[in-house]
């Protein structure tokens, strides 16, 4: 992990003890681009520290999920690995559950004539590959883990081990102690916003308690840097405006604009997983990106290139710059006088006319 992620780590184990003082639990979500990266022992190590915990389930259906929560008096942390196998683009009611990370947001099944609700707020750590759906990495702290590098040194992890057992034991014993003196502020001051305020509101006050919080508004800003927006759509809306302020033009080419979106670095528009975050990861296409943006009354026309009649290129279907701003006005973030570009999108090299 790197640096700030560790800190992300250790908060999110200590906020299993506290988090039902808060109205919200983020998952903690461990990924890595391939297997090997230390995601099971990872959660190995978590499943010592956190409250409560559940065994490390490689496979769970939602019955079981909100069973689990609602069966105990204390529910448990729940530790799900090999998420990648979990079913989660596929599978909605179980997409539902892990999303539910809300108090007050239970599962309504019909019980004969009659009906019951199933408690589902309870923290859950998933370990997978890959990524996980728009709306679950909106709820989440996450973990990116990576291969150690060549001449890095490892240890071995042996759960088992009597001195490692004891040395668990005392740790949770002083996390304990804390609890019962800690005192939290139910609303400090974050640096992010929207539902990323919310995973964080809980760590901050954690951090802020023992002494630690400008540390962790430190991290929860370059861990939030680059996140998908709460809807996606809203994402495509303030690329697209960074793209014309890049290239400084009015007017640009469909396949142009499609380009220059598959070019940001966060790669959002190269994984696309559809509006809802449900879809297999894909290349965004030009019939996905007009019907989205057909949502906000902008639709794609001809546009004739930029330049003489004798030099220009034929025209093309494309999009004018005027036909954002009413759009760009309604829901994106002001741009202030010399700030930055929108924080995924990496700078353009004007390459002539669009």
């Amino acid at each position: 992990m790197a640096e700030e992620e560790r800190w992300a780590y250790a908060l999110w184990a200590l906020h299993t003890y506290i988090y039902k003082r808060y109205n919200k639990t983020p998952r903690l979500a461990i990924l890595s681009p391939v297997a090997g990266c230390g995601k099971t022992e990872t959660m190995k190590l978590l499943q010592q520290i956190v409250n409560n915990p559940s065994l490390v389930f490689v496979n769970v259906s939602p019955a079981l999920v909100y069973r689990l929560i609602d069966s105990a008096i204390l529910p448990p942390t729940l530790l799900l690995d090999e998420g990648d196998n979990l079913g989660i683009f596929q599978n909605r009611e179980l997409r539902a559950v892990l999303n539910a990370n809300r108090q007050g947001s239970p599962v309504g099944r019909a019980m004969g004539s009659g009906t019951k609700t199933y408690s589902t707020f309870a923290p859950i750590a998933i370990a997978a590959i890959g990524k996980l759906t728009h709306t679950l990495t909106q709820r989440c702290i996450i973990i990116n883990m990576q291969k150690c590098p060549p001449g890095g040194h490892l240890e071995r992890l042996n759960e088992l081990d009597p001195e490692f057992q004891m040395g668990m034991g005392l740790i949770r014993d002083e996390i304990r102690q804390w609890v019962n003196t800690c005192n939290l502020d139910p609303d400090p001051d974050i640096p992010v916003i929207n539902r990323y305020a919310d995973n964080w509101r809980p760590l901050i006050a954690i951090a802020d308690s023992l002494g630690y919080g400008d540390e962790a508004r430190e991290v929860a800003l370059i861990m939030c840097a680059g996140l998908p927006d709460e809807d996606p759509k809203v994402d495509l809306l303030m690329d697209v405006r960074d793209i014309f302020d890049e290239l400084g033009v009015d007017r640009i080419f469909s396949k142009d604009l499609l380009e220059k979106l598959h070019e940001i670095e966060a790669g959002m528009w190269l994984e696309w997983q559809g509006p809802n975050g449900d879809q297999q990861p894909h290349k965004l296409t030009a019939n996905e990106m007009a019907r989205m943006l057909r949502d906000f009354k902008i639709k794609s026309r001809t546009v004739s290139p930029l330049g003489g009649r004798s030099s220009r290129g034929p025209s093309a279907q494309g999009y004018f710059r005027k036909d954002f701003e009413s759009a760009w006005a309604s829901y994106c973030t002001p741009r202030a006088a010399n700030a930055p570009t929108h924080p995924r999108t990496i700078r353009l090299i004007e390459d002539g006319n669009a």
